[in-house]
């Protein structure tokens, strides 16, 4: 299967190539005038065929084992150079086509009235293409001058900014002091607190020791003599 379809683009491609040659031909036989330029268009589409050939060619000999595969390599190299030399005759085919072209063409001739109409056209769009620039160049100086209001209102927004900046941090500094001083006095405030707890608490204790503490013995005192019967009498 393989082969069958490599056999088939070869072929193709052998038979594009031979329609180049034959349309080179007529080219060499075209002197000039426009059946020249006709054939060479013809050249021009039968190398396209040929190149479309070849790359399908080249696709599906990808794709082929041995040892077929080198067999049909060698005659696609023979097909690209055939082709590639076919495509440099073409070429300078062209070129001789246009040098002949140059070589035979004459200028029309054109009268006085013709002149001055061309030259007053060129010069009505020199005119017109200097109106434009003008008028481009007076768009640019209004947008360049709203664009330097604007600048103007910006710079004065930035400076209000940077004064109210100015501001909020001598307010902050001032906060920072504000702040940093009713701490200092929370503390000394905490410390007499703790100091006048610290005496209530001892008051305290003082009232309760008083009380409730245990309390001392006073001196001695002599018992008391209770009287009784005297004693008979001796």
């Amino acid at each position: 299967m393989g082969e069958n379809e490599i056999s088939y683009f070869d072929e193709q491609t052998e038979t594009a190539i031979e329609d180049v040659v034959k349309s080179l031909e007529e080219v060499n036989v075209k002197a000039a005038g426009h059946e020249r330029a006709n054939v060479l268009r013809q050249v021009d589409n039968n190398i396209k065929q040929a190149k479309k050939n070849m790359h399908n060619y080249r696709l599906e000999l990808r794709r082929l084992q041995e040892p077929y595969k080198t067999m049909y390599d060698k005659k696609y190299k023979d097909h690209d150079a055939k082709l590639k030399e076919l495509e440099a005759q073409y070429r300078r085919a062209k070129s001789a086509k246009e040098t002949v072209q140059q070589e035979t063409e004459e200028p029309e001739p054109e009268n006085a009235q013709q002149v001055l109409q061309t030259a007053m056209s060129v010069q009505d769009e020199s005119k017109a293409s200097i109106q434009r620039t003008l008028r481009v160049v007076n768009e640019t100086e209004g947008i360049a001058e709203g664009i330097q209001e604007t600048l103007h209102v910006q710079t004065e927004k930035i400076q209000e900014i940077d004064e109210d900046l100015k501001e909020l941090e001598g307010e902050l500094k001032r906060a920072s002091r504000d702040i940093q001083w009713f701490v200092r006095t929370a503390r000394t405030d905490k410390c007499l607190i703790t100091l006048f707890g610290l005496i209530v608490l001892c008051v305290a204790f003082i009232i309760i020791w008083q009380i409730w503490g245990p309390k001392e013995d006073g001196p001695a005192q002599p018992p008391i003599a209770v009287a009784g019967p005297a004693p008979p009498a001796e």
